[in-house]
């Protein structure tokens, strides 16, 4: 899975992708908080979306599926769509709503 792959650091609380350009981290407000003092603000509405590329229509599937398990909240199920990519889309603790894909050959 696309995650897998990526993963460099999971925390529970925090979890740190592998990225040569940049560090790229999804964590939780109160992680952050601790850390700068700062997000305690509460956040509403959609602040961002990502869309993370799976290598193939399965993995979008096992990806949701994992995503799922781990507490994301289902949005759209793993569907083909007419712009030839299977898609799912997923809500963040946040609320953010964020899509993982792949091309179908």
């Amino acid at each position: 899975m696309i995650f897998r792959r990526c993963l460099k650091n999971d925390l529970g609380n925090y979890v740190e992708f592998e990225n040569h350009v940049v560090r790229f981290a999804i964590s939780m407000r109160d992680v952050m908080y601790v850390y700068s003092g700062e997000y305690r603000k509460e956040s509403f509405g959609q602040g961002f979306e990502l869309a993370f590329s799976c290598g193939n229509p399965k993995d979008v599937d096992e990806s949701f599926k994992k995503l799922i398990s781990k507490g994301a909240i289902s949005i759209h199920e793993p569907q083909d769509m007419p712009w030839n990519q299977r898609t799912a889309l997923f809500a963040d603790p946040d609320g953010n709503i964020h899509e993982i894909f792949a091309e179908i050959k």
